[in-house]
C-alpha cells in the first residue's frame, strides 16, 4: 500500500536501487522498517515509493553499502 507523505516535501533526491530520499520542511517522526527504532528527522528513505515503507538515514547508507551501490 502507497501511503501519503505525512509533510510537504521540500525535495526529493535521484533514487538510488530502489529507494530514494526525500527531504522535508519540519521534521517528522516515523519508524524504521530495517532497525524498528523511531526516528525524528527532515530527511527519510522510501523503499519502491510506498510511504509506508520508510528507512532513517543510517539504515538507508548501510543497505546501499551492502550492495555496492
Amino acid at each position: 500500500m502507497n501511503a501519503k507523505p505525512p509533510r510537504k516535501i521540500i525535495k526529493e533526491y535521484p533514487p538510488k536501487d530502489n529507494f530514494r530520499q526525500h527531504r522535508f520542511a519540519e521534521s517528522v517522526t516515523f519508524s524504521c522498517c530495517k532497525c524498528g527504532q523511531s526516528k525524528t528527522s527532515k530527511l527519510v528513505a522510501i523503499y519502491e515509493e510506498d510511504w509506508s515503507r520508510k528507512f532513517c538515514n543510517g539504515c538507508y547508507g548501510y543497505l546501499l553499502s551492502k550492495k555496492g551501490t
